[in-house]
Parts: C-alpha cells; sequence; structure tokens
C-alpha cells in the first residue's frame, strides 16, 4: 500500500493497471476499503491507472488526525484533498455505496474529475441509504457499539441476514473481504473513533437534495450503472442520470457494420432529433470486438455488432437478420451461376473483411467445416472497398445480401447464394447489463427495432436454390 498525506491525516491508497494511464479512482463504502474492489479488478479494462483510496470510514488502517473534521463535508473535502495530493487531473471518479462525492461538484471541488460513474449509492435524502443503512448508523454510536456491529459482520450467516447486507449483496460476500474490512477496526479504538465522528454528521433531507441537484453543473460526462436493490432505489437512478448528462441528450454510438450506417442509422437520427432537439449523437466505427471493448469501459452507450457476442457485463439484442452471399464482377467467368460451392469459393481470389469482426469469423468458420482452404488476396475494413474491388474484377467477395441489393439491380454486381452455407448474418445492438438507459436511449432503440426490421431479406430455401441452377464447383 501507498500513502499519502492531507489535511485529515495519512491517506494509504492501492495502484493497479498502467502508471502512465489515465486515471481511475474507485471509492468505497462505509466499514469498507480497497477490498471493496478484489473481485471486479481483474476484469477492469487494461491501459489505466486504477487508484484506491481507503477513506475513515471505518475500513481504513490508519487513525486520522485528532482534530479532523471527518463529518459529511470533512469527508468530501478529504476526497478532494487525496486527488490534490496526487495532482491527479483529468479523472474518472467512481462512486458505489457511499454517496458522498456526489458532493463534489457542489462544494466547488470537481475540477479534477473529468468523469464520474455512479454506481448504486446514497443520494438525495438516502442517507443513510435503506433500512440497513440505518440500522448501521444506530450501531455506530460510540466505540464499543461498532466493535460489536463489526464482530456481528464478521459472522457469515448473520452477515446475510435482510437486515445486514441481505438487501444489498447479490452473492455472499467473500469472508477474507470482510475480515479485511473489519481487521484494524477490531484492533485500533481510534479506528472505530473515527467511523463514529463520520456518524454523527447531521443529515438534514432537503440540504442533502440541494447538493445532489447540484450535479447540474457537472460538465463532464457521467455514466450511472445501477442494480435493482430495495436500498438505493430506481428511482434515483432515473434522477442522476437526468442531472448528469441524459437530459443533456448525448449519446454515443458505435457500428461495426458499414451498412447500417449508410442506411438506416441516418434516418434513426433524423427521426430522433426531431422528438430531442437538444440530443448530441456521435457515431464512430471499428470492429464487433474494439466496440465491444468501448461499450465495457462506458465510452460508448450502444454498438451495432455482428452477433454472437461472447463478453460479459453487456447484453445484446437481435435487430435484423441476413445472409451472407458471394459476390463477383458480370465479367467474371462463372457470372451467369446462381449458386457456387465452398470449394469454388476457395479456389477465388476473394476479398474479405478484416479480421477481428465477427462477420469474418462467421466466413472462416464456414470455410473450415467445408475442409477447405481460402485465397484470401485483400483483407479491407470497409465494405464499400470490398464491393468496389469486387466491381474492377479484382477478385469475388462475402457480404451481406441487404449490402448489395442496390449493386445488383444496377447490374455492377452478380450475386450468388453459398451451397449449403450456414453462415446466417445477425445484427444486434450492444449494450451495458444493467446501465441507466435515458428516455432518448430508449426511443432510439425502438427506432432502430422499427428500421431494421425491414431490412431482414428473406432468402430461398436450399432446394429452391439447388433446383434454379446446378451449383458451381
Amino acid at each position: 500500500m501507498k500513502s499519502v498525506d492531507v489535511t485529515a491525516g495519512t491517506i494509504e491508497y492501492r495502484e493497479k493497471g498502467d502508471p502512465n494511464g489515465p486515471p481511475v479512482v474507485l471509492l468505497h463504502g462505509l466499514l469498507m476499503n480497497d477490498a471493496q474492489w478484489n473481485l471486479a479488478l481483474p476484469y477492469m479494462p487494461s491501459g489505466f491507472r486504477y487508484l484506491l483510496p481507503v477513506l475513515p470510514m471505518g475500513g481504513h488502517r490508519i487513525p486520522m488526525r485528532d482534530d479532523a473534521d471527518l463529518t459529511m463535508p470533512g469527508m468530501v473535502n478529504i476526497v478532494a484533498d487525496f486527488l490534490d495530493a496526487l495532482d491527479l487531473a483529468d479523472v474518472t471518479l467512481v462512486v458505489t455505496d457511499w454517496g458522498g462525492a456526489l458532493f463534489l461538484t457542489d462544494v466547488g471541488r470537481d475540477k479534477r474529475v473529468a468523469r464520474l460513474v455512479i454506481c448504486p449509492s446514497e443520494a438525495f435524502d438516502n442517507f443513510p441509504p435503506g433500512f440497513p443503512g440505518k440500522v448501521a448508523w444506530l450501531a455506530s454510536r460510540n466505540a464499543l457499539t461498532v466493535s460489536l456491529a463489526m464482530r456481528q459482520l464478521k459472522i457469515g450467516w448473520l452477515r446475510r441476514q435482510w437486515l445486514i447486507f441481505g438487501q444489498m449483496a447479490k452473492k455472499p460476500i467473500p469472508q477474507d473481504i470482510v475480515d479485511a474490512w473489519m481487521a484494524a477496526g477490531l484492533a485500533d479504538r481510534r479506528i472505530r473513533q473515527d467511523l463514529v465522528k463520520y456518524c454523527r454528521t447531521k443529515f438534514v433531507g432537503a440540504e442533502l437534495i440541494r447538493a445532489t441537484n447540484s450535479l447540474k453543473d457537472f460538465t463532464g460526462p457521467a455514466l450511472v450503472l445501477w442494480s435493482h436493490n430495495p436500498v438505493m432505489p430506481d428511482e434515483h437512478a432515473t434522477r442522476l442520470a437526468a442531472l448528469t448528462g441524459a437530459h443533456r441528450g448525448r449519446l454515443r454510438i458505435g457500428s461495426a457494420s458499414a451498412m447500417v450506417s449508410a442506411d438506416p442509422l441516418p434516418q434513426i437520427l433524423r427521426e430522433l432529433k426531431k422528438l430531442h432537439e437538444a440530443v448530441e449523437t456521435s457515431v464512430v466505427s471499428g470492429t464487433s470486438e474494439e466496440l465491444v471493448r468501448q461499450v465495457l469501459a462506458g465510452e460508448l452507450d450502444a454498438a451495432f455488432v455482428s452477433l454472437p457476442v461472447e463478453a460479459r457485463g453487456v447484453q445484446t439484442e437481435l435487430l435484423s437478420e441476413d445472409y451472407l452471399v458471394g459476390i463477383a464482377s458480370p465479367r467474371h467467368k462463372l457470372a451467369n451461376q446462381k449458386v457456387v460451392s465452398a470449394y469454388a469459393l476457395a479456389g477465388e481470389k476473394l476479398i474479405l473483411g478484416e479480421r477481428g469482426g465477427n462477420t469474418r469469423r462467421l466466413i472462416d468458420q464456414f470455410f473450415a467445416q467445408a475442409g477447405v482452404t481460402p485465397k484470401v488476396i485483400m483483407e479491407l475494413s470497409r465494405l464499400a472497398a470490398i464491393k468496389r474491388m469486387v466491381e474492377e474484377d479484382m477478385g469475388v467477395g462475402i457480404v451481406p445480401l441487404e449490402s448489395v441489393q442496390e449493386e445488383v439491380a444496377k447490374g455492377t454486381l452478380v450475386r450468388w447464394w453459398i451451397e449449403g452455407a450456414q453462415i446466417n448474418w445477425q445484427l444486434g445492438v450492444v449494450r451495458l447489463v444493467g446501465g441507466y438507459e435515458s428516455p432518448i436511449h430508449h426511443k432510439f432503440l425502438q427506432l432502430c427495432r422499427e428500421h431494421l426490421a425491414k431490412t431482414t431479406a428473406p432468402v430461398p430455401s436450399r432446394a429452391k436454390q439447388k433446383s434454379k441452377k446446378k451449383a458451381a464447383v
């Protein structure tokens, strides 16, 4: 553990990840410490500098100075002092359980915070949170009652009761984590006395609501990641999201599909703009794998990707289904064919999408299952580039059917059904599991369902394909 001195005393902190990466400060809750993040840290995205300060709320190991202000206002200042002491800038601040850090904007000390991630936490007049929070508050009247409460929390079956952590933890909290929270407090009366100082804060509902509402003045992006629990109500997630950006209409979209980016995404965004004039949208492209990582990192609200997606922490929804077909120039020797075999395609000069996307993975699996090795001469990141190369008879491609309907109708490309192909292409939207979705997000998803459902292409059965014309081999 490292440490840094602030006005209240010495604050320990743990540091993980890339020391040169953007700073992410992970806070913790009452009677907890940095060990709260032990299970989550292995799943955190790489490339960031993670800092886990141990705030003096009962799980800390170093007592604060005797004259330290450890009431709620003092604790908020300790967070700001920690950021100042390490001279951190462009910080992503992650708030969970303890909601005091939400008041940094109210006290004018959020200048080092560029982004907020708000997990289920105290907010508005929910201090202390719910019935378990009030029980903990009553148990923190003095150092003796705190000692009794800590000993009870170390007992697993008792800890899981409804009045304690039963409403707050979906799964049992590992014993080693709880032991790390309680060890110093049970060993040192000064630690328990620090907690008592905080718990003597006089909470006034109207003042707490006013301070939380000051988040409307926070200028950076915020992500509200909430779970359904009776201690921190869902309504607070909605209100926090409205305060921190959803009401300003920010929508960040990724697209792994050039077809969607060209049509119908412009129509979707145009209709969304009519309904929400203040919406600010941004669109980035990339492979499905890249965009899923950005959704998990909170950099995108949603992304159009090829399905399936194999990643934890995200949810997917199928929007439309298409079929991958072979395409060639009208000048190609097999231009008159309607159906081609895997063997025939493998013998052609193939122009495919770059590796890393689901579409390319499906194509590679198809050839592997057919027992043939394709001859790939170009790997391009843009569907338009693939079609243009094929039009110039530089090779043949494999693309979603809907993406070439216009070129086939104009006669600049010919289309082949692929005999025996089980390479249906599925387009879906991916977003965080449990992430807050504003009314704008809901409307965006509704428009996606309406527009993209129209793009599902009918494909003849394999029997019909073969009856039209024998497959080229």
